[in-house]
């Protein structure tokens, strides 16, 4: 007996920045201060970052050129990934817009930008 069926290839929904969870030191904005000479607390929610997508990872790093950050923590919560960074603002030039994204890591090997 010939077994029959059909098989349909379904993508895995695109990862993305959910917009209005994007803060800096708690506050719902995504700007810095000119005059800040300091450390800056940004967190974020990254939505469809998931294993079962076949985004497995175990880092991340926050991208902006030409600035100094560092990973303080993620949180996994099924396909939503909330994480937190800090910005050392020292290092950013007043009136400048920069982009930002997020490396996905496994093993040190890069495997995403979000």
């Amino acid at each position: 007996e010939d077994l029959a069926f059909e098989w349909i290839y379904t993508a895995p929904p695109a990862m993305f920045f959910k917009a209005d969870s994007f803060t800096i030191d708690g506050d719902a904005r995504t700007w810095v201060s000119a005059s800040n000479d300091a450390t800056v607390q940004i967190a974020c929610v990254i939505q469809n970052l998931w294993a079962n997508y076949d985004r497995a990872f175990d880092a991340l790093t926050l991208d902006i050129p030409q600035a100094g950050t560092q990973t303080v923590s993620f949180n996994i919560l099924e396909d939503t990934v909330r994480a937190s960074f800090t910005l050392d603002t020292s290092t950013l030039s007043a009136g400048t817009t920069y982009s930002v994204s997020i490396g996905v890591y496994q093993n040190g090997v890069s495997r995403f930008n979000v």
